[in-house]
């Protein structure tokens, strides 16, 4: 599937916006986190990333398999993992799988339309 450049940014975009700057200040009790035209070339391209994954993965369970899977192929005895924990499984209901979850079903409403109008780029 072919999705526009300015498609993929613009979801991306959304992402960020949606999910990951609104946890951000919740967390901290205060605003938080860069407004997305602050962010580097480097996170635009990371959150750009995510949602063509988060597009192309059929179900959460795949979205969610890639998104851990860094953490997965160092094992339970690396560093990193033992600092974070073992991800959890995609069917636990944990603040991690929740943040995975709303990215991934943000992109399939924003980019998974019947008619393919804006995946085809004639949407006017």
């Amino acid at each position: 599937m072919t999705i526009p450049a300015e498609t993929l940014q613009m979801a991306a975009q959304a992402m960020y916006e949606a999910t990951m700057r609104p946890f951000l200040h919740i967390q901290a009790g205060h605003p938080v986190g860069e407004p997305w035209d602050q962010l580097t070339e480097g996170d635009h391209n990371s959150y750009a990333w995510k949602t063509r994954k988060a597009l192309e993965s059929e179900t959460f369970a795949d979205y969610y398999a890639w998104m851990t899977l860094p953490e997965r192929q160092l094992g339970p005895d690396s560093g990193f993992v033992a600092e974070r924990g073992w991800p959890p499984s995609s069917d636990e209901d944990t603040e991690r799988t929740r943040g995975h979850r709303a990215e991934y079903y943000l992109v399939q409403h924003l980019l998974r339309v019947d008619d393919g109008v804006l995946l085809a780029g004639e949407a006017t």
